[in-house]
């Protein structure tokens, strides 16, 4: 019905005029003030749940914190300590023998460096004769040792003008300077040299001693 046709039927009185819609009241005061101091919703809750019960579980205090047991503790720490004595122990082993070995080392070079000054000391100096027949007696190594000489060396070797000398095995007949340099690089090596001026007829060993070897 358009508006002109309305107007003639308010005129005649037969339309009535339309009523306002009405509108939806607004809510009372008390109900916004409830719906206000409500708390956040469930789903809000349960989206920060889990972040909230993490951040609780870390600012828990060490001490309310299940503890370690002690067991495990103490038995790791003596495996450590057991494994740091084993290898410190390895450790100065392998030192000892290292400087066991150095040593040994060492002190075969040192004979070995004497071994030559010896034979150079002694390289064609030596006075001991093929054709001597006369044996001097003399102690060595728990023993009693003889080396063959002449007359006259027998005199000298009597009065301290000859000596004798063992090198590699050899009894060796020297005059006093080599025999004295030769004791220098290795004092056992100098088994005989009487002093100068001893008696000529003295002779070692007495007639009481056991036979000479």
């Amino acid at each position: 019905m358009t508006d002109s046709l309305r107007d003639q039927l308010l005129k005649l009185g037969i339309a009535k005029k339309p009523e306002p819609a009405t509108r939806s009241a607004p809510p009372s005061k008390s109900l916004r003030s409830q719906t206000a101091t409500a708390g956040p919703s469930r789903t809000a809750t349960e989206k920060h749940g889990g972040h909230a019960s993490a951040k609780s579980e870390r600012n828990r205090p060490v001490a309310s914190r299940p503890p370690v047991p002690a067991t495990v503790t103490s038995s790791s720490r003596e495996e450590m300590d057991l494994a740091k004595a084993y290898a410190l122990r390895e450790r100065h082993e392998r030192e000892e023998q290292r400087a066991l070995r150095q040593a040994a080392e060492a002190k075969a070079a040192a004979r070995r460096a004497d071994k030559i000054k010896l034979r150079e000391l002694t390289l064609g100096k030596t006075l001991n004769d093929a054709n001597a027949d006369q044996a001097r007696h003399f102690p060595h190594a728990d023993k009693i040792k003889r080396i063959y000489v002449n007359a006259d060396q027998l005199t000298l070797l009597n009065t301290g003008h000859l000596g004798v000398v063992a090198i590699e095995g050899r009894y060796l007949l020297v005059d006093r300077e080599v025999a004295l340099a030769v004791a220098q690089v290795r004092a056992e090596a100098l088994v005989l040299l009487p002093e100068p001026g001893a008696n000529e007829e003295d002779e070692w060993p007495p007639s009481s001693s056991p036979q000479a070897m």
